[in-house]
């Protein structure tokens, strides 16, 4: 049947799926389709004679002014259905209606529902935001390559990673040259041996030197597609950040060196200590016998001031091994720092000024004194040597409390020391490696290398931690936490051996089990403890002790016992003899104290301990304070 072109016109307006309307010169709806009444969710009916006010939308009488000045005009706005509450999203295009004269009379608006593109769009956004968040976290960034077409796309953290704009990055071969030096071969290589037709899936790792500075370690991956002629046409990749990761392995490297270097450094001072005891006693007893006009009196001095020297490096060595013996007692860091005033000042020079800044009501710490002022001392001297043209020394405290979440200090109360310089600084290259021992930016003659690595030592031995901050001229600080300690007095923890004063020259008719696997230096403390007046039974090991003590019929009023020997240590010696000699005291001597026996608390605390390398005259004052109470209460009986 035929259609006269108006019903054809009439037929395509009425069941057109796009809302139509048409507003006549006055901006009032004169018709419009079923399709618009839909979207607004009314009727035909309501919607016509409506005037362009009762929009209440200046966007949209603004457009249909222009189309009916003759214009065509397209914009997109939400929309709200009233009958069904909905908004949609629609793109409105206006265009003029012109009688046979050309002239505009109406205005024809299309209204196409873009709601479902429009929330498709925005998921899409959404969605790349998430993965740009992700790749962020993760410092994996995106890109892909068409061979075929030579397009490269990459992603912002790829950016962020290489330290590049976007537009650095329009082709794949602009990457090379963030490729760090050394590596450019491998990388060139390595893709050069996929695109001749290697495994379509490959990973290679390198480093790369950024425009910031900073050089990073990548891991790059990516997957080859090939076209039907098995050639390659298209890669995805990812570039993945591992510094952290590498800088961790490094540390990890670093703390198995020092680790092993620690174990090392013990075990050679331990046996150097032996054997400067022996030429310590043996230099002592030769000197006794001189007059001191003697001409070999001043030589065996000189013996005697090299053995001491020999045995500050040995101390050295033990605090960098954190296997040094500690006399830890409560002490007031103030007060040490006060105390130590005066030696700093002399130390530095009167070129240097030196600041105290104490905090007021500083908790209490548990700590060796001692040990201690040597931090401050090695501090001291390696400011000084930093400011040669003078400066400023300043030495502060504070408290402070750490957190549970904090990831390099253990939770709880801490009393803080601070030193720090004006001097030259130190340089990044190297401030990594200054706590390493032997190592030293002093010129040759001018230092040793131990000085730091005793501190740290020190420091962690005492449970605390040292942080170090510095620039290149800049000056350097040092930041040491100490652990408070809780419920504590300023009474002494522990005891130890006092110092030498005068040997008992008496004879005190007191036996002593002697055991030290050195054989050297067993038979000197033998003979410097018989020509004390002491009977001593003497044994290289543990089964040799419980032998003679089983052997002798008599009592043994002291045991003096290595700490560190084979099979049986001298704890465990002197808990197997305390079981038949209740009576009998106690010397532990040692060159340093083992781990492993601090691990298992078989030092008890308050047992006294005789330090190596030590004197005749020390070893006989020693033993003498803990045998004359045993020959009192035995004198006392008889």
């Amino acid at each position: 049947m035929w259609v006269s072109p108006d019903a054809l016109r009439a037929m395509l307006f009425e069941q057109s799926p796009e809302a139509m309307v048409v507003y006549d010169r006055a901006m009032r709806i004169v018709e419009c389709n079923d399709a618009l009444a839909r979207c607004f969710g009314t009727t035909r009916n309501h919607i016509l004679g409506l005037h362009i006010n009762d929009l209440r939308d200046r966007r949209f009488q603004t457009s249909l002014e222009r189309a009916l000045a003759g214009e065509v005009v397209r914009y997109e706005a939400s929309y709200h259905a009233t009958s069904s509450d909905t908004w949609f999203w629609g793109a409105v295009t206006f265009a003029p209606l012109r009688d046979a004269q050309g002239t505009v009379v109406a205005a024809l608006g299309i209204v196409d529902d873009c709601t479902l593109d429009t929330t498709a769009a925005a998921a899409i956004g959404d969605s790349e935001q998430r993965l740009n968040e992700a790749q962020r976290l993760g410092r994996v960034g995106s890109w892909s390559w068409d061979i075929v077409r030579g397009a490269f796309h990459s992603s912002a953290e790829f950016h962020r990673i290489l330290g590049a704009l976007p537009d650095e990055m329009p082709h794949l071969a602009d990457f090379e040259r963030f490729v760090h030096g050394d590596d450019c071969a491998k990388v060139r290589e390595h893709f050069e041996k996929q695109l001749a037709g290697g495994t379509p899936f490959t990973t290679c790792e390198f480093r790369l030197s950024p425009n910031d500075g900073h050089t990073r370690w990548v891991i790059v991956r990516a997957e080859m597609r090939y076209d039907h002629d098995d050639r390659p046409a298209f890669v995805w990749g990812t570039v993945q950040d591992v510094t952290e990761r590498h800088e961790l392995e490094e540390q990890l490297r670093r703390a198995q060196r020092m680790e092993t270097l620690g174990q090392l450094a013990a075990g050679v001072a331990h046996d150097f200590n032996n054997l400067l005891t022996v030429i310590c006693v043996e230099a002592e007893l030769v000197q006794q016998g001189l007059v001191a006009s003697d001409a070999l009196h001043a030589e065996v001095n000189e013996i005697q001031k090299a053995a001491t020297r020999a045995a500050s490096l040995t101390r050295q060595l033990l605090a960098f091994s954190r296997r040094q013996i500690l006399r830890p007692r409560v002490i007031d860091l103030n007060e040490l720092v006060s105390e130590t005033s005066t030696m700093l000042r002399r130390l530095i020079g009167e070129d240097i000024e030196l600041v105290s800044e104490l905090a007021p009501d500083l908790p209490l710490i548990v700590a060796d004194p001692g040990q201690l002022q040597q931090v401050l001392l090695n501090l001291a001297v390696n400011a000084r040597d930093a400011m040669s043209s003078g400066g400023v020394l300043r030495v502060s405290t504070s408290s402070a409390v750490i957190g549970e979440r904090d990831p390099l200090l253990a939770a709880g109360s801490y009393s803080v020391l601070t030193v720090a310089d004006t001097g030259h600084g130190i340089d990044a290259g190297v401030k990594h490696r200054i706590f390493d021992p032997f190592f030293t930016t002093k010129p040759p003659g001018k230092g040793t290398g131990l000085g730091l690595s005793t501190v740290i030592g020190i420091v962690e031995q005492t449970g605390g931690k040292i942080f170090v901050s510095s620039e290149a001229g800049r000056g350097a600080m040092f930041t040491i936490y100490l652990p408070c300690a809780e419920n504590a007095t300023l009474a002494e923890l522990g005891s130890a051996v006092p110092a030498a004063r005068n040997v008992n020259r008496t004879r005190p008719q007191a036996t002593l089990l002697l055991v030290e696997d050195e054989r050297a230096l067993r038979n000197i403390a033998q003979r410097t403890l018989e020509a004390a007046g002491y009977t001593v039974l003497a044994a290289e090991d543990g089964f040799g002790a419980i032998a003679a003590s089983e052997t002798f019929n008599g009592a043994i009023d002291l045991l003096v016992a290595d700490l560190v020997l084979p099979g049986l240590n001298g704890c465990e010696i002197a808990a197997r003899l305390a079981l038949r000699r209740p009576e009998m005291q106690v010397l532990y001597v040692s060159g340093y104290t083992d781990e492993d026996i601090g691990r298992r608390d078989l030092l008890e605390r308050g047992v006294p301990l005789l330090e190596k390398p030590f004197s005749a005259t020390m070893l006989v004052e020693a033993v003498g304070e803990l045998v004359k109470p045993q020959l009192r209460q035995r004198t006392a009986h008889v």
